[in-house]
């Protein structure tokens, strides 16, 4: 996960499962938090269909006996 900030503006980009909160403290000290970032992974249902739609391929995750899902692609950079 990578967060910057610029000319006053907030900008995070995440990859996989990672999960960003954004924590505020006001003038008289109490905190609040706001979550800036949506979680990927195969476990999910939304992910699971976006997956497919992407790569217009039913087979491109596996789900093991233990529920853990996982996408099977190799990506390159």
């Amino acid at each position: 996960m990578v967060t910057v900030v610029h000319n006053n503006k907030l900008y995070v980009a995440n990859a996989g499962d990672c999960k960003g909160v954004l924590i505020s403290v006001n003038g008289s000290g109490e905190a609040t938090h706001k979550k800036i970032t949506q979680t990927f992974n195969a476990n999910s249902k939304k992910e699971q269909a976006r997956l497919k739609q992407s790569f217009q391929d039913e087979d491109i995750f596996t789900c093991k006996e233990s529920g853990a899902c996982y996408v099977k692609v190799q990506f390159q950079i």
